[in-house]
């Protein structure tokens, strides 16, 4: 049977009452299992094809996920072929604002640049709020107003260089 007229037919059996021939939609001969249409009601869609990657969130990264999908042509949108690297791959699929690990410190005083020990988040452009990429502000503490601020403190170019 070909309910939705592409070309390619599902697997069914059964009776049809029809006059002297079979309606277009319906052949007599069975249909090899790797012909089988995946989802007749949908004409663009027709075939299992195998995918490496998927990005859920549409966010443009991925993560390696394999498996199979009813396809066209081609694979649907946010399905590869190709498996992300692992420095590369999305650390959260369910969100299109995060997809990198970073280092982030935090930043008590809002100035921009955080200070004690870091913690790997999931980010997306930016750090989030409270936190910052930058751990080198040598003060702190916005409880503090005499304190030294990163705003006011210029820092050696050694200072900014990772080893």
């Amino acid at each position: 049977m070909d309910s939705d007229a592409d070309g390619h037919r599902a697997s069914s059996s059964g009776q049809l009452c029809a006059g002297s021939a079979l309606p277009s939609s319906h052949s007599a001969s069975a249909v090899a299992a790797s012909d089988v249409d995946c989802n007749d009601s949908d004409a663009s869609l027709w075939r299992i094809l195998p995918y490496v990657s998927r990005d859920a969130d549409a966010d443009g990264f991925s993560l390696a996920a394999s498996g199979e999908v009813c396809s066209g042509d081609a694979l649907p949108a946010g399905y590869g072929t190709t498996a992300p690297q692992a420095t590369l791959a999305d650390c959260d699929d369910s969100s299109a604002t995060t997809w990198r690990v970073m280092m982030t410190y935090g930043d008590a005083d809002g100035d921009g640049v955080g200070a004690g020990a870091g913690e790997v988040t999931c980010i997306g452009t930016n750090a989030p709020p409270a936190r910052s990429l930058l751990g080198y502000d040598p003060v702190d503490d916005p409880s503090d107003p005499t304190a030294i601020s990163v705003s006011n403190l210029e820092l050696s170019a050694w200072q900014l260089t990772t080893p």
